[in-house]
């Protein structure tokens, strides 16, 4: 068999994402108390942070060989956001290590310790991306409207989930200070009001421009990926919130808010579902597919997370539900890129 030497490609950076996100929606523990969804989450996060890795030190090659071609790749509108993706992936893992430290599946103190570092890193980088992204998209006179997709959205994906990651990063070192208080709110106001600007161009785009063809039927699906951590980022502020000044009521609040976004983000899922029935047949796999794992994992975590709030079976075992979607979607593409990668070809039935 011919050897595979590994070569970065933007794709890999979905994966990475996704990889994380559905690592983060198993330490949930969707199967309630079973060991066979946190043990899925402990090993795909361990494997998202070597990946991380991987893609990190790949990209500071990259950029050490050929800084005038990284610098011109940033003007793409889609590489930038997708570049992006690995910080935000930072940010996601801190949140899974964090859960993973209230699960008992590692001590509080190493959740900390990894949270902290990953949490620096990934709020700092996602700052640089995303704000390479909004000059680009604000300042130039010039874009290419064609380039737009979902994939935009994921710095201000990164920034709604910060108190996410921050939250359980408290609850493991049982220190609720007012400075991670303060870069919670200040990150998913942020996120949140990045993510109403970058809604109002993609909407226009849609609205103006023949829709996204087949190929990029994912594309549809990452609108599900704010509303899902916009809803757990309000949810775990309003936590935040509660617990610094012992007032219940305000997680209440809380709750309620994550439930408006959970309510888009149905109809949303609702909307992409459809899509992908009526073209099913004429799809192919390619490695753009991997969008929709970090998406469907964030929406997902948000019902689990809403299902046991209000007590709701229905709701709880909709999340249950696309826990299993998920893993076993994400399985098949696993397959398939490997297959891929063995056989050259990018595009399987």
């Amino acid at each position: 068999m011919q050897k595979v030497k590994f070569k970065y490609l933007p794709f890999q950076n979905a994966m990475l994402l996704s990889i994380a996100g559905i690592g983060l929606f198993s330490n949930l523990d969707p199967l309630n108390e079973s060991e066979i969804d946190t043990t899925a989450g402990y090993f795909l996060t361990i494997f998202s942070l070597a990946l991380a890795a991987l893609l990190i030190a790949v990209v500071i090659k990259n950029i050490v060989k050929d800084l005038s071609t990284f610098k011109n790749s940033l003007i793409n509108l889609n590489h930038t956001p997708t570049l992006g993706a690995i910080p935000a992936s930072l940010l996601v893992i801190a949140a899974s290590f964090g859960q993973m430290g209230i699960n008992g599946q590692i001590s509080a103190a190493t959740a900390v310790a990894v949270s902290k570092i990953l949490l620096l890193f990934g709020l700092f980088f996602t700052l640089c991306f995303g704000t390479t992204l909004f000059s680009r998209i604000s300042l130039s006179d010039s874009i290419d409207m064609s380039q737009l997709s979902g994939v935009v959205f994921i710095p201000a994906v990164a920034l709604v989930i910060v108190p996410s990651s921050i939250m359980k990063l408290v609850i493991n070192a049982n220190e609720f200070d007012s400075g991670y208080l303060f870069i919670s709110l200040a990150s998913y106001g942020a996120g949140l009001f990045l993510f109403i600007f970058l809604g109002s161009v993609l909407a226009f785009r849609i609205i103006s421009m023949a829709p996204v063809n087949l190929n990029q039927v994912a594309t549809w699906w990452i609108w599900l990926a704010p509303m899902g951590v916009g809803g757990l980022g309000a949810i775990s502020t309003a936590k935040f919130l509660s617990f610094y000044f012992e007032n219940v009521s305000i997680l209440n609040f809380g709750i309620a808010i994550s439930s408006l976004f959970w309510g888009f983000g149905f109809w949303w899922f609702v909307f992409a579902t459809k899509i992908l029935l009526w073209n099913i047949k004429d799809l192919k796999f390619n490695y753009g597919y991997w969008a929709f794992g970090f998406p469907v994992a964030a929406f997902g975590s948000l019902t689990l997370e809403l299902g046991r709030a209000f007590q709701i079976g229905i709701l709880t075992n909709f999340g249950r539900f696309l826990w299993v979607g998920i893993a076993f979607v994400a399985f098949l593409f696993g397959v398939k890129t490997i297959k891929i990668a063995q056989f050259g070809s990018q595009r399987t039935s």
